[in-house]
This record gives C-alpha cells, sequence and structure tokens, in this order.
C-alpha cells in the first residue's frame, strides 16, 4: 500500500536504514544493490565476484 511507511515499503528494518545512511561507504564499495540485481550486474560484466554481497543481502534483502 502506499500509505505504509517508506521503510515498510521497501523492505529495510529501521536498524539498516541506519547502517546505510550512515556507514555507506564503510560498508559498501563498488556496486550496490539487492543480492537478485547483483547477480545480473555481474554476470553482465562477466564478473565472478560480488563484492558487496553479504552486506546487500544483510542490509538489503
Amino acid at each position: 500500500s502506499t500509505h505504509l511507511p517508506l521503510l515498510e515499503r521497501v523492505n529495510i528494518s529501521p536498524e539498516n536504514w541506519l547502517k546505510l545512511t550512515t556507514q555507506f561507504t564503510r560498508v559498501f564499495h563498488g556496486a550496490v544493490g539487492r543480492p537478485a540485481s547483483q547477480a545480473s550486474y555481474c554476470e553482465n560484466l562477466k564478473r565472478k565476484r560480488r563484492a558487496n554481497i553479504s552486506n546487500c543481502e544483510k542490509l538489503l534483502a
């Protein structure tokens, strides 16, 4: 529903949102996105390794 609070709509916990907004450059280096998006990105670039995958899974899954 469009009346839900934003974090509920994007399915990110307040704790993860705080980390994403205050420690972004410490948590991530390079491409960032939900795990499925990361997989497509790496496949398109013929990359084997997804550098941020564990933090993406933890914070954005």
